[in-house]
């Protein structure tokens, strides 16, 4: 049998990570007020509370250096890369 190919990572931009889930919605509702509609929130999982607002997935680096451009313009200057 061929062996298992891991299918690639999916690129995000990471704009904040909040414990509290209504700044989540702020931020989430900002973002897409912006005309960001690909923004979303992402959770932690059991062991990790917080909730995580991303854009994405996205097409690649060139995408991301346009669209953190953009999030710095907004006030979002610490979007960080993120895959999963």
């Amino acid at each position: 049998t061929a062996p298992a190919v891991a299918s690639p990572r999916k690129l995000y931009i990471q704009v904040g990570a909040f414990a509290d889930a209504g700044n989540a919605r702020r931020v989430l509702a900002r973002l897409q007020q912006a005309g960001l509609s690909q923004a979303f929130i992402a959770s932690g999982g059991h062991t990790d509370h917080l909730a995580r607002e991303r854009l994405g997935p996205l097409a690649g680096v060139a995408e991301f250096d346009a669209l953190n451009a953009r999030l710095a313009a907004l006030g979002f200057d610490e979007a960080r890369l993120a895959q999963d």
